[in-house]
């Protein structure tokens, strides 16, 4: 026998008892052995069967219930929606939706004053789901646009006169406030009565304009969108532009029909453009004026403030996806992209706002910070804010650029030193645009 062999413990040719043992005790009990083995493969392969289940479901679920947050795995891009309709939640583009009466009567363009009498007044949709206006007025309801106090809802006027720098709609039977930003000036409880409201109109209270009036008939369907202060950028954008999505489909489906709100400059118009709307279908809404529709459709006003969820929501999926479109880079950035917004001359101005810039960028060397300013195009607008990680704002119209923003991005809020005020209108809309963080 070798050294090799003595140091191995082999002894000729028996091999060592523990060695004996060993193999007497793997094949005395062999059943468990193999018992144990193949239960371990069947637990391994149940675990990787419910996980898969697990992930299928999960991925379902995500496509289906909750298909207006694209982005929760993808940082810039948005993957296509594979549906025809803009929502199918909103009116329906088949719809016929009409009037409940036949509303005012016009006689060769001239009002007939016999035709007028009192009214009925009816403040807001939430009266019209729980209130006098159940069945005074025609209404298709949209429960998805349900949100806080406000009931989603299309009402539908024949033959109505619209006027009054908080629109006011009368069919000869009904006064409708849709409600949205107050005019501080109106008074509700004189509104009510149907005393004179404005600009020298007493329809309300039946007694129809002097002779002479002008008056803008719209021959066929139109959209009533505008609210008060409409004509502001802000306004616009987050009140009275989301009221559109809720007849997006309706709209796509009819296009004769108008909208009745201001279309606005430049920057309006690319929005505009961008929904499929050209500026052509748009009939500007001035207070001052009287206007009458033969077919009137009111979609829920957005409550000051405080956009429309869904809407939120489903326009800023558009537009990140439109944005996508136009030539602008979606790789996963390796250093942050930073805006700091900084406002024309003004009360909510930044006179240090050049130290903030400076301080940003010697705080994040690596990050690419861009400045932005009041006179920047729509379209720079949309593409700065598209890829935009962190927003630095003073409080204003400029921070509804939210709207572009990738949910999870963060917009940070600032206002002035001497401020005894909070509005929390653009917290609303960057919550509303889940995931994004309004600080």
């Amino acid at each position: 026998m070798t050294a090799l062999q003595k140091r191995r413990g082999h002894h000729g040719s028996t091999p060592p008892r523990s060695i004996k043992l060993d193999v007497r005790s793997r094949q005395r009990h062999p059943p468990s052995s193999k018992i144990k083995n193949n239960a371990s493969k069947l637990f391994a392969r149940v675990t990787r069967i419910t996980l898969f289940i697990v992930i299928l479901l999960c991925t379902l679920h995500y496509q289906t219930i909750d298909q207006y947050e694209p982005e929760r795995s993808a940082r810039f891009t948005l993957p296509l929606v594979d549906d025809h309709l803009f929502d199918p939640m909103g009116l329906p583009p088949t719809s016929d939706l009409r009037g409940k009466y036949d509303g005012c009567l016009l006689v060769d363009g001239q009002i007939a004053p016999h035709h007028f009498r009192n009214s009925v007044f009816v403040s807001k949709d939430i009266e019209i789901v729980n209130g006098t206006g159940t069945n005074l007025i025609s209404h298709y309801r949209l429960p998805a646009y349900d949100y806080d106090e406000v009931k989603g809802l299309v009402a539908s006027f024949n033959n109505a006169f619209i006027y009054g720098i908080e629109p006011l709609v009368y069919d000869c039977h009904v006064l409708y406030r849709p409600g949205g930003a107050a005019d501080l000036n109106i008074n509700l409880f004189e509104m009510a009565l149907g005393r004179k409201y404005n600009h020298n109109h007493n329809i309300a209270k039946g007694i129809p304009p002097p002779p002479g009036t002008s008056i803008n008939v719209i021959s066929g369907t139109v959209v009533l969108l505008s609210q008060f202060m409409g004509e502001r950028f802000y306004h616009w954008l987050a009140e009275c532009l989301p009221r559109l999505v809720l007849v997006k489909d309706y709209l796509d489906a009819h296009p004769d029909a108008k909208l009745l709100f201001l279309h606005g400059d430049e920057a309006n118009q690319v929005i505009l453009n961008m929904l499929g709307i050209h500026v052509d279908r748009i009939i500007s809404y001035y207070g001052h004026q009287l206007y009458f529709a033969k077919h009137l459709l009111v979609p829920t006003a957005t409550a000051e403030g405080r956009i429309i969820p869904r809407a939120a929501r489903l326009m800023n999926q558009h537009f990140r996806r439109e944005i996508s479109k136009q030539n602008v880079s979606v790789e996963r950035r390796l250093s942050p992209s930073i805006i700091i917004q900084l406002r024309g001359p003004g009360p909510r101005y930044m006179e240090n706002g050049h130290k903030l810039v400076e301080a940003v960028r010697n705080a994040y060397p690596n990050a690419n910070v861009q400045i932005f300013r009041h006179n920047e195009t729509m379209q720079s607008a949309m593409q700065m804010h598209y890829g935009a990680d962190l927003v630095i704002a003073p409080h204003g119209a400029g921070e509804a650029n939210a709207l572009f923003m990738r949910p999870g991005a963060i917009m940070l809020e600032i206002y002035p030193a001497e401020a005894n005020w909070l509005n929390p209108c653009h917290n609303y809309t960057s919550k509303s645009v889940r995931h994004l963080k309004n600080e």
